[in-house]
């Protein structure tokens, strides 16, 4: 089997991703020890949602660092990156309880109305960096989700923290 025929049948395999609302299983893609792939599919690009990726706020700079930061993910294994000394300071973590506003947002970008245990996926989010005072508002953080395979699949921008409420 040729280079090019191997990527076609590899890209074939990851395009029949996880759906949201689809069985998670027993599958730990966390545990993966391979990169992870991207996926925009559910992206936030609409302009009338507060957590939009096209939001006029949204810096230069922070894209660029919210692109170093994919670069830098495509490198690491994905059971590598929590914990990662390289990636620590962009905060990953997994939400192991999924809120409301959260919740609401996965519904949005699916079309599906309700979420069992065995459907939702790993909830997850990064900080593209941490205010510099205590008073900033601003403070980017970029939602996702990991399905059955590991494919982080990118949600949603959230500038000032309304998902995940920090304390100050």
């Amino acid at each position: 089997m040729n280079y090019l025929k191997k990527i076609k049948t590899y890209s074939e395999d990851i395009e029949e991703r996880y759906k949201l609302g689809d069985k998670i299983g027993y599958i730990t893609p966390l545990k993966t020890e391979i990169p992870p792939h991207f996926s925009f599919e559910y992206a936030i690009f609409d302009n009338s949602s507060i957590y939009t990726f096209k939001a006029k706020s949204i810096s230069l700079e922070e894209y660029e660092t919210f692109f170093y930061i994919l670069k830098e993910l495509s490198v690491t294994n994905l059971c590598d990156v929590f914990g990662n000394k390289k990636l620590e300071k962009y905060n990953f973590k997994i939400n192991n309880d999924v809120n409301k506003e959260l919740r609401r947002i996965l519904k949005y970008v699916s079309k599906v109305k309700y979420f069992r245990a065995e459907t939702e996926p790993s909830v997850g989010h990064f900080h593209l960096y941490k205010p510099e005072k205590r008073s900033d508002k601003k403070c980017p953080v970029i939602h996702f989700f990991i399905g059955t395979k590991p494919v982080i699949y990118i949600l949603c921008y959230d500038e000032f923290h309304n998902i995940q409420k920090v304390k100050r």
